[in-house]
C-alpha cells in the first residue's frame, strides 16, 4: 500500500482535511456491520462448483463426472493433441498430487559428490557477482 500522502497547506478544511461533523468518531469503522456471516468466499466458490456433476460421453457412454474430473479429461485429450500449455497443467497437478518428484531432486540425488562441490562453488561466485535472485 502506498503511503498516505500527508496535506500541504496551512488550512482546517480541504484535501485530506474533512470537516470535523463527517468525521468517523474515534473507534468507530466505515463499515459498522462488517461481513455478513455466510458469506462465501472464492475458494468456497471455486470449490462448489468444481465438484458439481457433470454428464460426459466417453467412449459412446453417459458418464457422470464433477466438473473436475471433466476438465483433468479435457486436459489430458489436449494435451495428447499436443498443447504445450494443458501437457504443464497436468505436469503440475501430477506434481501436486505426488505421483512424480520434481527433476532437480531427482538431479541432486544422481550428482556425485566432486559434481555437487563444483556446483556449489559455481553458485557461491554466481552468488557474489550477482548477488540473490529475487
Amino acid at each position: 500500500m502506498p503511503p498516505k500522502k500527508q496535506p500541504t497547506g496551512d488550512y482546517e478544511v480541504g484535501y485530506a482535511r474533512p470537516p470535523e461533523a463527517t468525521r468517523f468518531q474515534t473507534g468507530l469503522s466505515g463499515n459498522p456491520k462488517g461481513k455478513p456471516k455466510g458469506r462465501r468466499n472464492r475458494k468456497k466458490v471455486l470449490s462448489y462448483w468444481l465438484e458439481q456433476p457433470i454428464t460426459v460421453v466417453l467412449d459412446g457412454k453417459r458418464v457422470k463426472l464433477s466438473n473436475d474430473e471433466a476438465l483433468m479429461i479435457a486436459d489430458i485429450k489436449r494435451a495428447l493433441k499436443g498443447d504445450n500449455k494443458a501437457h504443464d497443467r497436468i505436469l503440475r497437478r501430477k506434481l501436486q498430487a505426488g505421483l512424480i518428484e520434481p527433476e532437480i531432486q531427482k538431479v541432486e540425488e544422481d550428482l556425485a559428490e566432486h559434481d555437487r562441490h563444483a556446483l556449489e562453488f559455481l553458485l557461491q561466485q554466481h552468488l557474489r557477482k550477482n548477488g540473490p535472485t529475487p
